[in-house]
């Protein structure tokens, strides 16, 4: 015994032994505290998923998506008037193109008397049977219906902004001017359409001749137009023929003043008025948005 506790090997085996057991039985100092035990690491487990779209976790209200509900719609009345009103100008245009129709059939234009009033298709018979003198006589004789005539269908292609009316309008209008060149300047030159022999021209198939072939460029450049710029010139050229045609009846009638001609004599002015009016107002409405 006495050598056991002198030997040093021996006490520092039974050291290293009664110290293994202390820290057996006393547990290390955990800084954290009492935690709860936490799982195993399991490398082959998965991690949870999340609850599938339209499954909710136990619970938990279930999300739906609202109904679509179509709105009520309130019952529609019928409408008292016309689904299209006419506008200003149609209305305009359609009153001066029956005033004109008048003019040409039955209103007086002159008064061969104090008691003797003369319409146009007397007065024209009469002026085509005799040889033409003034510029009244050449306005009654040439240009009386045609003017008209082509009056009412440029103030409708005005109106209506119709690309189909304007062609139509300036087909015509070439048509007439080519006559009048024709008539009045190849037939004089080449002795044609009863002129007495080749170049003998006189100085109203001169003028007459001239201003065909103006009015014929004029006619082309207009027909190229747009149809907003179109319906104003449109408008303007109306305007101007009133004047012109009371002009020629005065001429006509070798009157000194307005009182001094027949009722029918200022109706085709008044239609060109109404007509011209139309032409520059355009296809506006009477009612906005109808």
């Amino acid at each position: 015994m006495g050598r056991e506790k002198h030997n040093p090997w021996r006490q520092a085996a039974l050291q290293r032994r009664n110290g293994y057991r202390a820290s057996v039985a006393t547990p290390p100092h955990d800084p954290y505290g009492d935690q709860p035990p936490r799982p195993a690491y399991d490398p082959y487990s998965q991690p949870a998923r999340p609850p599938a779209r339209g499954h909710q976790p136990y619970g938990q209200p279930q999300y739906r998506q609202p109904e679509y509900r179509q709105p009520s719609r309130e019952p529609v009345t019928p409408q008292r008037f016309p689904r299209h009103v006419p506008g200003l100008g149609l209305v305009l245009a359609t009153v001066g193109s029956l005033i004109q129709l008048l003019s040409l059939t039955v209103l007086p234009w002159a008064a061969r008397a104090a008691s003797d009033d003369v319409s146009l298709p007397t007065l024209w018979k009469s002026l085509t049977d005799g040889d033409s003198q003034g510029f009244g006589d050449w306005y009654v004789v040439l240009f009386s219906y045609p003017l008209i005539a082509l009056g009412v269908v440029l103030a409708f292609a005005a109106v209506l902004e119709s690309v189909a009316m304007k062609v139509v309008w300036g087909g015509l209008m070439l048509l007439g001017l080519g006559y009048l060149v024709l008539r009045y300047g190849l037939g004089p030159l080449t002795g044609l359409f009863g002129s007495p022999e080749p170049m003998s021209f006189t100085t109203a198939e001169i003028i007459l001749a001239a201003g065909a072939l103006i009015a014929v460029v004029l006619v082309a450049l207009a027909l190229k137009l747009a149809v907003s710029t179109f319906r104003r010139v449109a408008g303007v050229i109306l305007l101007a023929l009133s004047g012109i045609h009371l002009t020629a009846v005065m001429d006509l009638v070798d009157a000194t003043a307005f009182s001094d001609l027949s009722i029918g004599a200022f109706t085709p002015s008044v239609g060109y008025l109404l007509t011209g009016a139309a032409a520059l107002i355009g296809p506006r409405r009477l009612i906005p948005g109808h």
